[in-house]
């Protein structure tokens, strides 16, 4: 993990507003890490293959509801039914579906342009069932305005190559990564795009969904913000949809 005292050039005691506190700028990547989870479907019927994992995804609290946000193409791609996702309660090791999902189609645009799924957890978080301190309240000063200048990006996620399930062992062994970056011009209409600071040595294949995050400078403070949900990632190229593109279609769900 990147040490964020060598990028921004702070003391190792600086922290990071976060809106509901402050997080030491060493563990902001821990402190996302609450707000992403794997891509898990729940296949009726298939005992032994009841969970298969498709991407990431984001969790998200909007003016007292909460959502679960992917991408269209991971589930789309594997041809899973809306109702499959499921997110977990990791302190009573339980699995969730929603009780709705959402494709919403910006005017004028195709489904793969906009390229995401609003699945609707409220009834769960709000019966107990699922805490509500892992979904990322949005700032109601982040809803609708365009993207701040960041000064350093990271997204966390569940890539492919070390998150599969074992169904010989029935074991499922999750592994986030994190991935820090700059803002980079972005190559595909209607997304925001940042490069990783360094090579990374892995394939971000199943990282699509994850929460991005976002650094600016407030002030004198260090502010983070919800960016976007990863889209399209390679080696050199994190692509995602920004919040202010998510924010209208959260809006629309009656």
């Amino acid at each position: 993990m990147r040490d964020m005292k060598t990028i921004i050039g702070s003391r190792i005691d600086t922290s990071i507003d976060t809106g509901s506190l402050l997080v030491p700028i060493n563990s902001l990547s821990h402190y996302i890490q609450r707000f992403s989870d794997p891509g898990l479907y729940h296949a009726h019927g298939l005992k032994e293959y009841q969970l298969s994992k498709s991407g990431s995804l984001a969790r998200v609290a909007h003016k007292g509801r909460y959502f679960a946000l992917t991408s269209h193409h991971q589930s789309k791609l594997a041809d899973y039914d809306y109702d499959e996702l499921v997110v977990t309660n990791r302190e009573r090791s339980r699995y969730y579906s929603g009780h709705r999902a959402v494709f919403p189609i910006e005017v004028g645009e195709n489904e793969y342009s906009f390229d995401c799924l609003v699945y609707e957890f409220t009834d769960l978080v709000r019966s107990g069932r699922i805490p509500s301190d892992v979904w990322y309240q949005i700032p109601e000063e982040s809803r609708g305005y365009s993207t701040p200048k960041p000064i350093i990006i990271c997204t966390v996620g569940y890539p492919s190559y070390r998150n599969h399930i074992d169904y010989e062992s029935s074991s499922y062994p999750i592994g986030p990564n994190a991935v820090w970056g700059f803002e980079k011009e972005p190559r595909i209409v209607g997304r925001l795009s940042f490069s990783p600071i360094s090579p990374i040595d892995f394939e971000p294949s199943g990282m699509s969904g994850s929460p991005v995050f976002a650094v600016r400078m407030e002030g004198t403070l260090l502010k983070l913000f919800l960016a976007g949900i990863l889209t399209e990632a390679s080696r050199t190229a994190f692509n995602f949809l920004p919040l202010n593109r998510i924010i209208p279609a959260l809006n629309s769900i009656a």
